[in-house]
Order: C-alpha cells, then sequence, then structure tokens
C-alpha cells in the first residue's frame, strides 16, 4: 500500500472516534478546536462525518492527543494505527 493510500486510511480511521478521543482527552469541541487550529463547527463536522479532516489536521489531532496522553491513541485505536502512522511519517 503506498503511503497516499495509508494517509487516507489513517484519517478515516482517526476521525471514526473523533468524539470519544476528545472525550477521552477531556477536551470541549471549543477546546479541541483551539488546540488543533480549527473552529468548533469544523470540529462538529468532523465528528458527524460530514467533513473529512485532512492530514495536516489528522496530525494536529495525534500531536495533540499524543502530548495530553501518550497512551490514549494505542489504547482507542491499537497498535495497527500506530505502525502505519510510523510508515507515513518515515522520510
Amino acid at each position: 500500500m503506498d503511503k497516499n493510500s495509508l494517509k487516507n486510511e489513517l484519517q478515516i480511521t482517526l476521525q471514526s472516534k473523533l468524539p470519544e478521543l476528545r472525550s477521552k482527552l477531556g477536551l470541549s469541541q471549543e477546546m479541541f478546536a483551539e488546540l488543533i487550529g480549527k473552529s468548533r463547527q469544523a470540529v462538529s463536522l468532523f465528528e458527524r462525518g460530514e467533513l473529512q479532516i485532512t492530514w495536516e489536521t489528522c496530525l494536529g489531532i495525534v500531536a495533540v492527543a499524543v502530548n495530553r496522553d501518550p497512551d490514549v491513541l494505542m489504547k482507542l485505536y491499537g497498535d495497527d494505527f500506530k505502525k502505519k502512522f510510523q510508515i507515513v511519517v518515515k522520510k
């Protein structure tokens, strides 16, 4: 699988549990939006699946999640997410 396909898969996977992720991080939509550089309305659209997150937004979400709780992504998305993410971000 090429990196673009992996990126798309990671974006979809991350978005699929975005409300749960945000909740586990203890963040309101407004606080989460501010941390990832988006509006609260955009976060609401992401969570309802009405707007797909971009790769840049995906990176921002991962950065916020890891900064607040280094284990949250593994707990919520599993080891496969981590492995695929590492493949994509390697140079």
